[in-house]
C-alpha cells in the first residue's frame, strides 16, 4: 500500500508551537527592545547636543567678553597716557612761552597721538581732545578754535567724568579730564571725548548668532545701556526685563530661560564696562534636527504594532495555505496522477513561485519522460541519421576542399592555414560521439567554424556577424547540433541565391527567464513559408517542410521543458530570424 503523505483532513497545529506564534514572540520582544533603546538614544541625543551648544556659547562669551573688555581697557589706558604728554601741559597754558614753531610741533603730536588712538581699535569711532583754556579743539583729523557749541557740548558732557561708559542718543562715549571729577568746570585744563562704535559692536554680536531667532546683546543696567543684534528680533528686550527682574539670572551661569513662551538655552557673563553680556539659542531651532527622530520612533512603534497584526494573516496567505496546496499536489502524484489538472499557478517572484515551478517541470519532466520510453528510438534514429547528413554532405565537403585547394593555388597560406583548422574543427566535433550534449561554447565554436568555412566561400557575397558567447554560458550543456543546422538551413534556403550584400547576423541576448540565441539573415523566406506558418509547424509538432528546425524544436523541448524550443520571427534585416529559447532555470 502507497504511503500517504497529507490526509484529506490535516491535523491542527497547536497554536502554541506554531510557527506563527513564535515569530509573533519574536516579533513583539525585538519590537519592545528597539523602542527602548530608541528612547534611550533619542534622550541621551538630546542631553549631548544641549551640552555641546552650551559648551560652544560659554567658550564664546568667555571669548568676547575678555575680548571686548581688554580692548576698552587699553583705550583707557591710552587716554591716560595722552594727559601725561609734556608737551600737553605747554598747549593747555595760555601764558605758555612756546614759539608759534613748538606750539605747531605740540598740536601735531597731539593729533598724531589720537590717530593712534583711533586705529589701536576697530570700537574707536572719533577721538577728540578740548582745551577750554587754550580755545583749541584738536580731532584725529582736524585743529580748530573752540566755538559756542563745542563748550556747551563739554558742559552737557562734564557730568559724564565719573562714568566709565555713557551713553546718549544712541552714542556710545567714554570722556575723561585727566584729573579727578571737579564740579567747578571752569577749573579744568583738558576734556577728552572718544566716540564708540556702535555697529562695530553690534556686528561682532551678530557673528554669535548662527541659528535661526538666536541672538545676543549688552545691558548695563546702571546706564541702560542696550546694545542688541539684528537677529535676535525683539526676544533681547523680552529676555533683558525677564533677567532684570530676578537678580539671580544676572550671575555668571548656563541656563535654560522660558521667554514669550519659548525656551532658550542662554548664558549670561559679566563685563567690566558692558554690565552683562547675553547670548541665546532657541532650544526648539538647536534641537530642530534631533525633532524629528521622535516622530519617527512613534511612527516606528505604530508600523511595528501594525504588522504585529497583519503578520499572523499574512503568514496564513502567503506560507501556510501555500504549502499545503504543495503537500496535497505531491499527495496525487504520489498516486500516479501526472493529469494536467495538477498543475500549480506560480506566483509573483516570491518563493513559493519557484516550487511551483519546479514542481510543475518536474510532473511535465515526468510525463515527457514516459512519452520518451515511446518516442526515443524514433527520435535517436532521425538525429542520427541528420547528424550523418552533415557529416557526409558531399556538396559541403567537395566545394570546401576545393576553395582549399584554390587558396593553395593562389598561394594564400595564412588564409589556406585557418581555413583548414575550421575544417578541422568543423569535422572533429562531427565524429567526436562521446554523449548526446556538449558544452555551449564547443557547440558555438562548431558552428563558427562552419560559418567561417561558408563566409571564405562567400566572402564577396554575404557579410557576416558572428558575436561572442558570453563566458557565464560557456560551460552550459545543450544537445549536440542545435546551431549549425540552423545557421545551415540559412545559408541554403536564405541567402542561396543572394548575388550582394547578403547578411547573416548570430547573436546572443538574456530574456527574462531564457537565454537565446539570433540566427538572423536578409535572404528570402525559408522554402516559402511565412514565419507564423514555421512556428505552428513546430508548436504542433508536423512535418513541416523545413524538418531540420522541427527535430531541433523536439531535443530541446525534451532537454529543457516545454517553454524551450524554436521560434521563427520576421528578421529586423528583412528575411527570416530563428530564435533558440533556453531556459535558464535549467543550469542556474
Amino acid at each position: 500500500m502507497k504511503r500517504t503523505l497529507l490526509r484529506e483532513n490535516p491535523f491542527k497545529i497547536n497554536w502554541k508551537n506554531s510557527i506563527r506564534t513564535r515569530q509573533l514572540s519574536i516579533f513583539f520582544l525585538f519590537l519592545f527592545v528597539s523602542t527602548l533603546l530608541s528612547s534611550f538614544l533619542y534622550y541621551n541625543a538630546i542631553k549631548v547636543a544641549k551640552q555641546s551648544i552650551n559648551d560652544k556659547m560659554n567658550s564664546q562669551a568667555d571669548f568676547f567678553v575678555d575680548s571686548i573688555d581688554q580692548q576698552i581697557m587699553n583705550i583707557k589706558n591710552m587716554m591716560y597716557d595722552l594727559f601725561s604728554a609734556r608737551k600737553l601741559v605747554f598747549l593747555v597754558n595760555p601764558n605758555s612761552t612756546l614759539t608759534d614753531y613748538e606750539r605747531r610741533e605740540a598740536i601735531l603730536t597731539e593729533q598724531e597721538r589720537l590717530n593712534s588712538l583711533k586705529n589701536s581699535s576697530l570700537l574707536v569711532k572719533t577721538a577728540t581732545l578740548y582745551l577750554p583754556k587754550a580755545n583749541l579743539k584738536i580731532s584725529n583729523d582736524v585743529v580748530e578754535a573752540l566755538s559756542g557749541e563745542d563748550m556747551s557740548f563739554i558742559e552737557k558732557h562734564y557730568p559724564s567724568v565719573n562714568q566709565i561708559m555713557n551713553v546718549e542718543d544712541n552714542k556710545l562715549f567714554m570722556v575723561s579730564t585727566g584729573t579727578p571729577y571737579d564740579k567747578n568746570l571752569s577749573m579744568t585744563e583738558a576734556f577728552f571725548y572718544v566716540e564708540l562704535n556702535r555697529d562695530k559692536i553690534i556686528d561682532t554680536l551678530s557673528t554669535f548668532n548662527t541659528i535661526k531667532n538666536s541672538g545676543s546683546f549688552l545691558f548695563q543696567q546702571n546706564q541702560n545701556i542696550l546694545f542688541e543684534s539684528n537677529e535676535g528680533g525683539s526676544y533681547g528686550k523680552n529676555m533683558m526685563e525677564y533677567i532684570r527682574s530676578d537678580p539671580n539670572h544676572a550671575e555668571e551661569n548656563s541656563l535654560t530661560l522660558n521667554v514669550d513662551k519659548q525656551k532658550f538655552l542662554t548664558v549670561i557673563r559679566k563685563s567690566d564696562y558692558f554690565g552683562l553680556f547675553v547670548q541665546y539659542n532657541p532650544e526648539k531651532e538647536v534641537l530642530r534636527d534631533l525633532q524629528m527622530y521622535k516622530w519617527l520612533v512613534f511612527i516606528y512603534i505604530v508600523v511595528m504594532l501594525f504588522l504585529s497584526v497583519s503578520i499572523s494573516a499574512f503568514t496564513e496567505r502567503n506560507i501556510h495555505k501555500p504549502l499545503v496546496k504543495l503537500l496535497r499536489a505531491f499527495s496525487r502524484v504520489e498516486h500516479g496522477n501526472f493529469n494536467s489538472e495538477l498543475k500549480l499557478a506560480a506566483g509573483k517572484g516570491n518563493e513559493f513561485s519557484y516550487l511551483y515551478d519546479g514542481f510543475n517541470h518536474m510532473t511535465l519532466e515526468i510525463r515527457n519522460l514516459i512519452e520518451e520510453v515511446y518516442i526515443q528510438k524514433n527520435l535517436t534514429q532521425r538525429a542520427e541519421l541528420k547528424q550523418l547528413q552533415a557529416q557526409i554532405n558531399p556538396h559541403f565537403l567537395y566545394n570546401s576542399f576545393f576553395s582549399l585547394s584554390q587558396k593553395i593555388k593562389r598561394g594564400d597560406n595564412a588564409i589556406a592555414e585557418e581555413f583548414a583548422q575550421h575544417l578541422g574543427v568543423f569535422f572533429r566535433f562531427l565524429t567526436k560521439n562521446n554523449s548526446d550534449d556538449v558544452p555551449l561554447a564547443l557547440e558555438v565554436e562548431h558552428a563558427r567554424s562552419y560559418t567561417s568555412i561558408q563566409g571564405s566561400r562567400f566572402y564577396d557575397r554575404i557579410h557576416i556577424e558572428f558575436e561572442e558567447l558570453p563566458e557565464r554560458y560557456n560551460d552550459l550543456l545543450v544537445p549536440r547540433l542545435i546551431l549549425q543546422p540552423i545557421i545551415e538551413n540559412a545559408f541554403e534556403h536564405g541567402l542561396e541565391n543572394k548575388e550582394e550584400n547578403g547578411m547573416l547576423q548570430i547573436t546572443f541576448a538574456e530574456n527574462g527567464p531564457y537565454f537565446e540565441i539570433h540566427v538572423a539573415d536578409n535572404g528570402e523566406e525559408s522554402s516559402g513559408l511565412y514565419p507564423d506558418q514555421i512556428n505552428s509547424g513546430l508548436e504542433n509538432r508536423e512535418q513541416c517542410e523545413v524538418t531540420g528546425l522541427l527535430n531541433i524544436h523536439k531535443r530541446l523541448k525534451i532537454y529543457y521543458g516545454e517553454r524551450s524550443g524554436l521560434e521563427v520571427r520576421r528578421s529586423a534585416l528583412g528575411g527570416v530570424e530563428v530564435i533558440i529559447k533556453l531556459i535558464q532555470s535549467k543550469y542556474e
